[in-house]
């Protein structure tokens, strides 16, 4: 029943995987990745620009060495996290779900939940961080039950991979010596087990993210993490107003992305086994670990902070459920309707959107990734479009002093283009003028536009084609230099 179960999980990843148009977040990792493939020794890019972790572009530049399409690598690899993060979490239910069925029942309900299925299907951290959160769960709960402190390396390990990709990663630290410090009040961990462990742990995790703390654009990404934190003197003006806001936010995504779960399970009663080092108590004391950071401690809340306390949410659910008379009737209940919206976001993105419109807080975490410029409808076929009509000739492509989309969509797909130039509008009094004036002749100098943000250049260009987004009136340009001698 787990290859049908698995096959389901893999259908549901790969299905109209490229429906879903390039996020701008996506647009910037996959350039960076670009990037670094072009010379490795650009890796802290990421870092530089945007302070934010070198991993997942590290990954992307490996990946871009096939000779594929970079938007399609970069969503190949969050599917590959994505197994993993289904496999160790059919591992961890066979440690406290004895039937099979029960298992293939909750392993069903994990596939449909549309938290986390919407991050395995695009090309950012989350995926990533939730496999290797979930592997070291795994890893914490072999050690509980085997005392074996070798287990440690492997914990370690998993968080270290996992901060490469985001440092929230550091919030599963917090649940492990939380958990830990439960298990020795109820004495079933004794104090050697617990500073063996923790050591060889923290070596590990130190030695594996070393190579990023050592190096001097590490400090960007704790800029960066400031600024999305309070600061210790701001939590201690006890900022009540933002805190009722994070929790309200916070409650409505779990109950909404992930189809009612924490209303259908965690009100009902517990079962009798109160152990503190049982399965789903340790699976909720994790989530609860997590969710109570991001809600004090996050000046900037969005859903794709708090996805990764879901799992474990879900570990809970599903060791208390399954011991109860409950438990087929309100998981079917919760399967349907993860069904029916997983259908809609995989088939129709915008009319799950709609859908969330009954759930303001929602909708409007949802709504980056339909609406405005940060949305991908039109970036890649302006891209797709200017190759189609350029084909092989040599040809300048000028794009805005910024991320995002559509210009690191434009660094993706066109660096690695040997008849492209890129560069950016800043830039442009500094190209070689023999090259410009012969592209300038040629009609071979473009400026892809985020709408009508054209740097100042309007008196130099020609409208050639709009590439409007469906559902507002931004839109992303092509256009055409028709002068050479361009101001700053």
């Amino acid at each position: 029943m787990f290859v049908i179960a698995f096959i389901l999980f893999f259908v549901s990843r790969i299905i109209y995987l490229f429906r879903f148009p390039i996020f701008n977040d996506e647009a910037m990792y996959l350039s960076w990745g670009e990037i670094i493939r072009n010379n490795p020794f650009n890796w802290t890019i990421s870092m530089v620009i945007d302070g934010k972790q070198p991993g997942l572009p590290l990954l992307l530049s490996f990946l871009f060495h096939l000779p594929y399409d970079p938007f399609m690598l970069g969503r190949y690899l969050s599917v590959f996290f994505s197994i993993i993060s289904f496999v160790m979490y059919d591992q961890i239910l066979r440690l406290y779900v004895s039937a099979m069925s029960h298992r293939f029942i909750l392993l069903v309900l994990y596939t449909v939940i549309p938290y986390w299925l919407f991050y395995d299907r695009i090309c950012l951290m989350e995926s990533g961080v939730i496999a290797m959160a979930l592997s070291a769960f795994y890893g914490y709960i072999q050690w509980i039950q085997t005392k074996r402190t070798r287990w440690g390396f492997f914990v370690g390990l998993t968080l270290g991979c996992g901060w490469w990709l985001k440092s929230t990663i550091l919030m599963v630290v917090a649940a492990i010596l939380f958990g830990s410090l439960c298990g020795l009040k109820s004495k079933k961990i004794s104090l050697k087990e617990f500073f063996g462990f923790i050591f060889l742990m923290g070596v590990t995790l130190f030695i594996t993210i070393s190579p990023s703390l050592m190096n001097s654009q590490f400090a960007n990404i704790a800029v960066r993490e400031r600024e999305r934190i309070l600061s210790f003197s701001e939590l201690m003006r006890f900022p009540f107003g933002l805190w009722i806001q994070n929790i309200q936010k916070g409650f409505v995504w779990l109950a909404v992305y992930m189809v009612f779960i924490p209303v259908l399970g965690i009100g009902l009663p517990w079962i009798k086994n109160k152990k503190a080092l049982t399965i789903p108590l340790q699976g909720l004391l994790w989530f609860a670990t997590i969710f109570i950071i991001e809600i004090f401690v996050s000046r900037v809340f969005t859903a794709r902070y708090l996805v990764l306390a879901g799992p474990f949410l879900l570990l809970a659910y599903a060791g208390v459920m399954v011991r109860t008379k409950y438990f087929f009737p309100l998981t079917f209940f919760a399967t349907i309707i993860g069904i029916i919206w997983s259908v809609c976001l995989i088939v129709s993105p915008f009319q799950y959107y709609r859908s969330l419109k009954f759930f303001p807080p929602a909708a409007a975490d949802f709504s980056q990734y339909i609406l405005g410029w940060p949305s991908g409808w039109g970036v890649r076929e302006a891209i797709m479009w200017l190759k189609d009509t350029q084909k092989k000739k040599s040809t300048l492509v000028y794009i805005r002093d910024d991320s995002g989309n559509p210009e690191s969509a434009v660094l993706a797909y066109l660096l690695r283009e040997p008849n492209y130039f890129i560069d950016y509008i800043s830039h442009i009094q500094s190209t070689n003028q023999l090259l410009l004036k012969r592209a300038l002749d040629a009609q071979s100098v473009y400026f892809i536009s985020r709408g009508t943000q054209l740097a100042h250049m309007e008196n130099h260009l020609t409208l050639v084609k709009k590439f409007e987004k469906p559902y507002d009136s931004e839109y992303v340009g092509v256009y055409r230099f028709h002068t050479v001698d361009v101001d700053e």
